[in-house]
């Protein structure tokens, strides 16, 4: 049995914190697992957030007091400047946390770490380097880009440290965008959908509608959803579109919850419990995604096992949970449009598409994951 530490050192609720409750429950059987994190977890509810099975005995560490007084700055931080430094924390951090003699093998589930240990590194998306991205998609204001430079002298990043470790990421796309950036070997493992509970509904039954499942962000290009069903509607499609997230950037909210109060065909649902996510997904037969370049995206595989015929930007790595259709990959809203308009308009090229998904389960689901993560682990330690 080996020791080892999953490194997370900022815990939410996002797609991150669940690769790493996966991660946790794939090894605590076979190792002794101890979770490294600079916040307070409570496994409890992350186990009933995520659907996962992890001990909530296992040992979890913050390192000593520096995890604590770490914490401690980013909630006065968050509290004054709306979350915006779990990153700078994040670096400082993992300079901490570089050296964890007492582990056999270190598996960081929140981006690049800097060890002498033995590790395996799933990057979700490249946290440090980032002046070296393609330029659309590096930051582009001085503040963000001197952030970003902080952050990476902060965490005493070193690109060919790398090299040395065994490197993992959630698409395709993200692999392709690391190897350009770090020159190193990475493998795509999909990060894991949960499908338990989804119980699709017949074609026939569902409603004539959209749903998008994001954060009010403007990053989530939510208003550019709107503007896709409303002229949908102009074309005669009786359409809706049911909003599904919570209000994260507090001025973007409020422009959303404009154009929603002008429009009764759009629903505001704000942050609901899983099962009235579920059940918005499965009662309605189209979903639609604003994010361009999302590194993976859950909730296009959640869509996809759902029933819907999701529509998404032709970028990342969510073309390929809609198996790269040209017909659902849109790279504008007037091209969103003209696609969605001939996919409503034609009930045998939605059968047709439907025909063509993937077995989310199989290929996206959680027992796969788990599955793939062992093999890495005991492939790792072996060698």
């Amino acid at each position: 049995m080996s020791k080892i530490a999953v490194y997370h050192p900022v815990f939410g609720h996002g797609g991150a914190e669940s690769v790493c409750m996966h991660v946790l429950e794939a090894l605590q059987e076979d190792h002794e697992v101890t979770l490294v994190s600079m916040t307070e977890v409570d496994l409890v509810a992350q186990n009933e957030y995520f659907d996962t099975n992890v001990n909530p005995n296992i040992g979890i560490t913050r390192l000593g007091e520096v995890g604590k007084v770490l914490e401690r700055s980013m909630s006065v931080l968050d509290r004054t400047l709306s979350n915006r430094f779990g990153r700078l924390h994040a670096a400082l951090f993992s300079r901490h946390a570089r050296d964890m003699p007492e582990f056999d093998l270190i598996f960081s589930t929140s981006g690049e770490l800097v060890t002498e240990r033995p590790s395996i590194q799933y990057i979700h998306y490249p946290w440090y380097n980032r002046t070296q991205l393609p330029e659309h998609l590096r930051s582009q204001s001085t503040i963000e880009q001197t952030y970003d430079r902080v952050c990476q002298v902060l965490s005493a990043h070193d690109t060919d440290n790398l090299a040395a470790h065994r490197l993992l990421t959630n698409s395709n796309w993200t692999a392709d965008l690391l190897q350009e950036l770090y020159c190193v070997d990475v493998e795509t493992i999909y990060p894991p959908v949960v499908t338990g509970k989804i119980d699709p509904k017949p074609w026939k039954d569902r409603d004539r509608g959209f749903v998008c499942v994001g954060r009010l962000d403007p990053s989530k290009n939510i208003h550019q959803n709107i503007e896709i069903v409303d002229q949908l509607r102009n074309r005669a499609h009786d359409v809706h579109l049911h909003i599904i997230g919570p209000a994260e950037d507090q001025e973007y909210s409020r422009r959303i919850e404009r154009l929603a109060d002008d429009r009764p065909y759009i629903f505001l649902e704000g942050r609901t419990s899983r099962e009235r996510l579920i059940e918005l997904l499965c009662a309605h037969r189209y979903g639609i995604h604003g994010m361009e370049n999302e590194h993976f995206g859950i909730a296009v595989a959640e869509l996809v096992a759902a029933g819907t015929i999701p529509f998404v930007p032709d970028s990342g790595g969510q073309v390929e949970i809609v198996q790269e259709l040209d017909i659902l990959t849109y790279n504008s809203v007037t091209d969103a449009v003209e696609k969605a308009d001939t996919v409503l308009s034609n009930q045998d090229i939605q059968r047709s598409i439907r025909d063509s998904f993937p077995d989310i389960e199989k290929q996206f689901g959680p027992e796969r994951f788990k599955q793939e993560i062992r093999t890495v682990v005991d492939e790792t330690l072996s060698s």
